[in-house]
């Protein structure tokens, strides 16, 4: 029951929390594309900035899945 009304809490901060989520990777892929131009010259430089934009979980759409299995506030 515990599991039902945190995943509850968590859904609903989630959809606050979204777009500004969603905004701000989309900046922070903007900067990355400036920051390292086009051609990519420092090839290793963009990998590990894209790496750790790709860490950041931006789209929860399985969010009732993850509740089963895992701890779904710990990804925020």
């Amino acid at each position: 029951m515990d599991s039902i009304f945190l995943f509850d809490i968590v859904a609903q901060l989630y959809k606050v929390v979204r777009e500004p989520i969603l905004k701000g990777h989309s900046q922070a892929r903007d900067a990355i594309g400036k920051e390292f131009g086009s051609p990519i010259t420092d090839i290793e430089g963009h990998r590990e900035k894209h790496k750790q934009l790709t860490e950041i979980q931006v789209d929860l759409r399985g969010l009732s899945k993850i509740s089963e299995n895992g701890d779904v506030g710990s990804m925020f």
